[in-house]
């Protein structure tokens, strides 16, 4: 009998570590992508400096079917020209099938909307364009950007 309560408690306290091991993975994957978007609204400057952020590797595998490496660069005024306008109709909506608590949608969080919002100027018309990012917690403390929108305008003088 008292070997069966041994193995009964060795068991119950197996279960406990692993149980508590899934929430602490869950916990610090969420507080990782929470503390990315802080850093990213924090931090960065406009466009030009979503390099220093974000990288192709980024893009879910949805996104990577319509968005290729090559035009996924922000440097100078007709990089990013050349990128919205190639990418401001992109037909992709992502799915979140109810669940929003671990998306985190840059033209809904404090600064992002205004800081990814500029005027450039390219062969002498000068366009605002914006860029518009949902990121979502991964496992294994990685942040992922699940959509993606682009917006392009001339200037009225």
């Amino acid at each position: 009998m008292k070997t069966k309560k041994v193995k009964f408690i060795k068991l119950a306290a197996a279960f406990a570590v692993i149980a508590l091991s899934v929430l602490f993975w869950f916990i610090a994957n969420k507080l990782y992508s929470e503390n990315y978007i802080e850093n990213l609204e924090e931090n960065c400057t406009g466009i030009s400096d979503l390099s220093n952020y974000i990288d192709y590797n980024m893009l879910s595998s949805d996104m990577k079917k319509y968005i290729s490496e090559r035009d996924f660069k922000f440097s100078t005024d007709e990089e990013k020209y050349e990128f919205c306008n190639k990418y401001r109709s992109l037909n992709y909506i992502y799915d979140a099938r109810g669940n929003w608590k671990n998306i985190y949608p840059t033209d809904k969080m404090g600064n992002l909307f205004d800081i990814l919002k500029e005027d450039i100027t390219v062969n002498g018309t000068t366009y605002t364009i914006y860029v518009s990012l949902i990121f979502k917690t991964r496992p294994f403390l990685t942040t992922q950007i699940v959509d993606l929108d682009t917006g392009i305008t001339v200037k009225q003088a």
